[in-house]
């Protein structure tokens, strides 16, 4: 099994979307969609990574997910990729997990008609995404619309940031017991929550180091940043935790240098950013040079990975000026 497929074998997702690449803006629209109330989807937007299976990759990626979602037109019944995806969702999945969303009237050729008859088709036309469609996941995943699922960029977090969370929350109540139930709390809690916050940065920046050495994909290069953002905030935690006992007999159990832990962070933050701007700047010089689309479309990409980290008035200003 390669990298890739081992990391996408950690995941789990709500749901996996197949589409052609040529309805590329709708499957953002779903994306956007599904992202804004909690939940988790898998998309291949740029092509799998040379060297990786793409079949192992997909396949893996349609088993790891909840629901098959369709996105069926003209272009997507002239795909072999997607039309591969169904054949293996409808092998592998439960009909009611296979949700086909018509995006026009084209007809769908019978071999297709046939896999996906037992299946509830939605139109596109009637039922917008933002509503029907997700009620539609929704209902398939038997979970009422207003359960919240935390991800990064679309995709379920790997048991390790769920205990990040788990831990972060945990910071929360004692500080919360310290404030408003008693100031005699014992300080061991305080001790606890410290290592552990401690711990679970050091966790996040060896995983942000190990995807850095892994095939690079778009996906990978988020997922590093998601990382690093989180451990900035977890530390940001722990010296809350170390300033309430500073200047106390205490005060050496919470001496785990902290600041210097938030500097490496941030500096890799930091080399993440000037290299997408970097990108974004020759891009749009060539965009200006050329007129070529496809160089304003890399330079937004840049700009929307740079964006992650900070926001910064240049590369706005960038964002506009290709959008005029």
């Amino acid at each position: 099994m390669s990298i890739f497929a081992r990391h996408i074998s950690l995941m789990h997702y709500d749901v996996f979307i197949s589409y052609s690449r040529l309805d590329s803006k709708i499957a953002e629209r779903v994306c956007k969609a599904l992202a804004d109330v909690g939940l988790s989807y898998f998309i291949d937007r740029k092509g799998i990574s040379a060297g990786v299976s793409f079949t192992e990759v997909v396949s893996k990626a349609i088993d790891e997910s909840s629901v098959f979602l369709f996105l069926a037109s003209a272009s997507s019944y002239k795909s072999k990729f997607t039309t591969a995806e169904v054949f293996y969702a409808f092998k592998h999945k439960e009909s009611g997990m296979i949700l086909p969303y018509l995006l026009d009237n084209s007809p769908m050729p019978s071999e297709l008609e046939f896999l996906l008859s037992t299946t509830n088709w939605l139109e596109m036309k009637g039922n917008p995404i933002e509503s029907s469609l997700v009620d539609a996941i929704f209902n398939a995943l038997s979970r009422p619309r207003d359960t919240v699922v935390d991800y990064i960029g679309g995709r379920k977090k790997p048991w390790l940031q769920i205990c990040v969370l788990a831990l972060v929350l945990c910071c929360a109540a004692v500080f919360a017991l310290r404030y408003f139930w008693t100031p005699a709390v014992s300080h061991d809690a305080d001790i606890a929550a410290f290592n552990s916050c401690i711990a679970a940065s050091d966790s996040l920046l060896a995983s942000a180091m190990m995807l850095k050495n892994q095939a690079s994909t778009l996906e990978t290069t988020d997922q590093q940043i998601q990382n690093l953002i989180e451990a900035r905030q977890i530390l940001s935690s722990a010296d809350s935790l170390a300033l309430l006992y500073k200047g106390t007999p205490d005060e050496s159990f919470f001496n785990a240098d902290v600041p210097s832990r938030r500097r490496e962070v941030q500096a890799k933050l930091d080399s993440i950013f000037n290299s997408w701007v970097a990108f974004s700047r020759e891009s749009y010089e060539l965009y200006r040079l050329t007129g070529l689309e496809t160089e304003a479309e890399n330079a937004l990409e840049c700009i929307e990975h740079a964006l992650l980290i900070k926001p910064d008035p240049e590369m706005e200003g960038i964002k506009i000026a290709i959008k005029l």
